[in-house]
């Protein structure tokens, strides 16, 4: 039936005839579409620039692996028979030995002076014939014979530089050696020619052969910092983690890739995203359905008298799919074109603009680009389609069911008077929907899980949004029972009654539409609100102005890999005027980890010295009773070594056992407890622990854990011991990824003044320092970063309520004209164009507010059970954190989407103003 030519010329016509209509119908499904087709182009995009930053850090290098021990480095002999085993074990893998140093690149002009810099570069040094077995995706540049005084650099650092093939570049070591080379070729980054670090952590990327490498270092040693490994020609999506244990072994193997997916967080930010989007999705569906069936109600009498003049049920339902497939179709399209459009603006606006600017802040930044895959919109466009098909067949089948007289009368009917069993079913259901809002408010805002587990956050969320759709369910009744309230109440501003009976009296009729229509608004208010509140409580918690951010009291650390290093950084802080005029305190500090509880995590190990104390803001949680204040417990840990400062996580409550063996730890400031230091090293699950040694330690307290500034590895679950502890474990410790230096020069001075951090930072770049870093600095980039994403996903849910509210006057003009012949009768009945006028605008906005009120409502209570249930789970501080209304953001919001759900609403009351009855009944029949 549907392969006939007469049916599509029917359905063609049909449309053309009613032109008006079929382009209200078009822009009202292609708006669902636009939803959805903006989420997925956010989608696309943020997926999308993590694994292209993936692939240009990493590449096919999966793993790192170091030497046991604090220096991480292999000899000749070990680095052979590692490489041996690999190949032994699993010949898929490759392994590439490399030298690493950072650097300063210095770009020379024809007269041999600096014209440009880069003071945070990675050099690695590799046997170059070795390194196109692990990335052979550089074929050009493996064909290449590297010469001792020629290196290969990036090309977006080459392009910073401004550097060409064969142009003089000056390397600057951390020790001040100097080196000329010659740019042999510029790469485009991935894998080695992006590798930037374990952690990611370096701005730049130059290769050296490993002769080339040797001569500028004066290494003669033979050894090797770290083997990079992973398998050739292929770079997973999932990072997988090293393949093989050997507790026996010594050497380290670190999963770098996957350790940096995961410390990425973009995959939170789809999570937070997709359940954005998923609303906005959930809304555009709920608007394409409203579409459908208005399209459906439309055509009834059409129908009914094609039926009685003899066409069967078959065609009636195959001339309406034809026509709903034709308007399905240029809905999709035109809505993948605008979506594709708005989708990319809103990217590029709020993370686009500014990526090159933090990516020279931070080498480890992921810039979002905006990315559209052909495929991608294809499943889209091809989901929105079948998804209006089976909404248009659900509205076939009704239609072709309907008897022919029921048709014939026009529209469907509506719902006038509620039977007993009617009532008692109204009544269940506000029960029941009260019940659902308690249940909401009683998971949101009662006593919160010690541990939150995925249940818990499911838990909130689905009473969540069932809370939305009873609360609603719920106004949109008291709205329904309020008629000679709402009278009275705008009779004072001048409406009429008749107006406001009337607007009152179409959603009674039409609950349905109504309901669905609010709930569109409602759902996205319900994203925008709980997106500001969560959003704007992290930004708080983490705002740099407001968070300590030091290191223990000092502004920047400088690190060094040899104790030659670390007297010329102290020299240098000493001895240059403008660093020395600028520094109020220095220390030296050599954190290294240690595995101190049995199953647990290795932790920092820091010495307590003068400098240390004196230069820094040392802070305790809690502290033994025998000491009168916190000074005494640090000196006390600084001039004996029975004195230990354990982290905040050691620390027991009343009933707790004493206990540091196993899993169980627990202790009390004061407490007299024996700490073991484990090997650190891959363990089989039933493998008994055998500590290396053990050390009886009085607690003198704990540290206080917001003593450091964010998440410096180097200092995780800091424990502090006397400094002759602090040597006696050294050769019992280990280094994590990335962690590749021997200690950190920490300086004092006013971070908060930017203009100074930049002079500091050119001051130890031009005397060849690498590494100079300030959290403040570096945090704010990342706070930066975290705004632009909050007022994305905020712009983003506003947008979707503006579309919405568009959405809703195209469901009002429809309603304008399908009603034409209502609407007549009142003109007849005496009621002026002003009363219509007035009926239509109240009426849209009714249900615009009531939605938008809903949503507000229930998304700023699951949005505050959701950042208590956060805060008040695993804070081992104590610390009470306020949860704040942000209302200096929500009201303007709300204020400006409910002038908006009014103003959308004039251009249908304006056509309501217009009609005169005999062109009302003619509207109601185009």
């Amino acid at each position: 039936m549907m392969g006939s030519a007469l049916i599509w010329k029917m359905a063609w016509q049909n449309l053309r005839k009613q032109l008006r209509q079929t382009l209200l119908s078009v822009v009202g499904g292609s708006i669902g579409a636009v939803l959805i087709t903006v989420s997925a182009v956010l989608y696309m995009s943020v997926d999308h620039s993590q694994e292209r930053w993936l692939n240009q850090r990493f590449g096919p290098i999966e793993w790192e692996l170091t030497a046991k021990g604090p220096d991480g480095a292999m000899t000749p002999e070990l680095a052979a028979a590692v490489l041996d085993e690999m190949k032994e074990r699993d010949p898929g893998i490759e392994g590439l030995p490399v030298l690493q140093a950072p650097a300063s690149v210095l770009a020379l002009d024809a007269s041999g002076q600096a014209r440009g810099a880069l003071p945070n570069a990675l050099v690695v040094g590799l046997p170059w014939e070795r390194g196109k077995r692990l990335d052979p995706g550089h074929p050009e540049m493996w064909s290449l014979t590297l010469r001792d005084d020629e290196l290969v650099i990036d090309a977006a650092s080459a392009a910073t530089l401004g550097l060409r093939i064969g142009d003089a570049v000056k390397l600057r070591g951390e020790s001040g050696e100097d080196k000329l080379f010659r740019v042999s070729y510029i790469a485009e980054e991935s894998g080695l020619t992006g590798y930037r670090g374990g952690l990611a952590q370096y701005q730049a990327t130059v290769l050296l052969s490993e002769s080339a490498m040797r001569k500028w270092q004066g290494d003669e040693s033979g050894v090797y910092d770290a083997i990079l490994a992973g398998r050739p020609g292929r770079a997973p999506e999932t990072p997988e983690p090293f393949p093989y244990l050997n507790p026996d072994a010594k050497y380290e193997p670190h999963n770098t890739k996957k350790f940096m997916s995961d410390r990425a967080n973009m995959k939170d930010i789809l999570y937070v995203f997709m359940a954005i989007s998923g609303v906005a999705v959930l809304s555009g569906a709920v608007l394409m359905h409203q579409i459908m069936l208005m399209l459906g109600e439309s055509r009834r009498e059409l129908f009914g008298v094609l039926r009685a003049i003899g066409l069967s049920r078959r065609q009636i339902s195959a001339i309406f799919m034809a026509e709903s497939g034709l308007l399905s179709l240029l809905s999709t399209a035109f809505g993948i074109a605008v979506g594709v459009l708005a989708g990319g603006g809103l990217v590029y606006a709020f993370y686009g603009a500014f990526s090159d600017t933090l990516a020279r802040m931070s080498g480890a930044n992921i810039p979002i680009g905006v990315s559209v895959s052909p495929a991608g919109l294809a499943v889209v466009g091809g989901a929105i389609l079948l998804f209006l098909i089976a909404l248009a067949a659900r509205v076939a089948h009704k239609l072709s069911h309907t008897p022919i007289v029921e048709a014939l009368r026009g529209a469907m009917p509506d719902r006038e008077r509620m039977s007993k069993g009617n009532r008692r079913a109204t009544r269940l259901s506000t029960l029941l929907a009260v019940a659902i809002v308690a249940v909401h408010l009683g998971v949101a805002f009662g006593e919160g899980p010690e541990e939150v587990a995925t249940s818990d956050v499911l838990t909130l969320f689905g009473t969540w949004l069932a809370a939305c759709a009873a609360g609603l369910y719920l106004v949109l009744s008291a709205i329904s029972h309020s008629d000679r309230w709402l009278s009275a109440l705008l009779g004072r501003t001048g409406l009429s009654n008749a107006s406001i009976l009337l607007a009152v009296r179409y959603p009674k009729r039409k609950p349905g539409r109504t309901y669905a229509i609010s709930l569109l608004f409602a759902l996205l208010m319900m994203a925008a609100s709980f997106t500001s509140i969560v959003f704007n409580m992290t930004l708080r918690i983490n705002d740099v102005d407001q968070n300590d951010m030091t290191m223990y009291g000092f502004s920047a650390a400088v690190p060094y890999s040899t104790p030659e290093s670390r007297e010329r950084i102290l020299a240098l802080a000493g001895s240059d005027p403008d660093i020395a005029g600028a520094v109020q305190a220095k220390a030296a500090v050599e954190p290294y980890m240690a595995l101190l509880t049995e199953r647990g995590t290795a932790q920092s190990i820091l010495a307590v010295t003068p400098e240390l104390l004196d230069g820094g803001v040392l802070k305790l949680a809690e502290r033994a009773q025998l000491f009168a204040d916190d000074r005494q417990a640090w000196e006390a840990v600084m001039t004996d070594p029975k004195y230990i400062v354990l982290p905040l996580s050691y620390r027991g409550h009343s009933g707790q056992p004493t206990s540091v063996s196993g899993r169980n730890i627990a202790v009390k400031a004061g407490d007299t407890v024996k700490i073991p230091i484990y090997e650190s090293k891959p363990r089989f699950a039933d493998e008994t622990w055998v500590p290396i040694m053990e050390r009886e330690f009085v607690v003198a307290g704990f540290a206080q854990p917001e003593s450091h500034a964010g998440d410096a590895m180097d200092l995780y679950s800091a424990t502090f011991v006397h400094p002759e502890v602090h040597k006696q474990w050294k050769p019992y410790g280990t280094r994590w990824p990335g962690q590749s230096k021997l200690g950190y020069v920490l300086l004092a001075f006013d971070y908060k003044n930017i203009e100074l951090v930049h002079k500091l930072e050119e001051r130890f770049a031009v005397n060849g320092v690498i590494g100079f870093t300030v959290p403040y600095a570096d945090k704010g980039a990342e706070q930066f970063m975290n705004r632009q994403l909050f007022r994305s996903f905020v712009a983003f849910s506003l947008a979707s309520g503006v579309i919405g509210l568009c959405g809703l006057a195209i469901v009002q003009f429809r309603s304008v004209r399908e009603r034409g012949k209502q609407l007549a009768m009142m003109r007849c009945a005496g009621l002026s164009g002003r009363h219509l006028s007035q009926m239509f605008l109240l009426e849209g906005t009714t249900i615009g507010w009531a939605g938008l009120f809903t949503g507000w409502l229930i998304g700023a209570t699951g949005a505050m059970g959701f950042v208590r249930m956060l805060l008040g789970a695993d804070n081992p501080t104590g610390r009470a954190i306020e949860v704040q209304y942000p209302y200096e953001m929500l009201i303007p919001i709300i204020a400006v989407l409910l002038l908006a759900a009014a103003l959308l609403n004039i251009g249908p009351a304006r056509a309501a103003l217009k009609l005169s009855p005999g062109a009302a009944i003619r509207a109601s029949d185009e």
